[in-house]
């Protein structure tokens, strides 16, 4: 059912993402997070500004380009 949804509550996120709700209350009130309170109570999300912020946290793998690049500079820090 939520799969369908393109509008989620607090309660639905929580379920969709598995983040607890008090984490995403927090992401909320550091407006880390993208919602919506209509009404100034309840708080809002929509399925696919969630979906986009949490792929823009991507941890990139030990073998990317950019942590190798990363590794090779502090090797030569660490030898000067």
């Amino acid at each position: 059912m939520l799969s369908r949804k393109n509008i989620f509550t607090v309660e639905e996120l929580s379920k969709y993402s598995g983040m607890s709700k008090s984490t995403i209350y927090k992401l909320t009130f550091e407006r880390d997070i993208p919602f919506y309170k209509p009404g100034g109570k309840l708080i809002f999300f929509r399925r696919n500004e969630i979906d986009d912020w949490i792929l823009r946290h991507q941890i990139p793998p030990v073998n990317h380009p950019t942590i190798l690049v990363a590794k090779q500079i502090n090797k030569q820090k660490v030898k000067s």
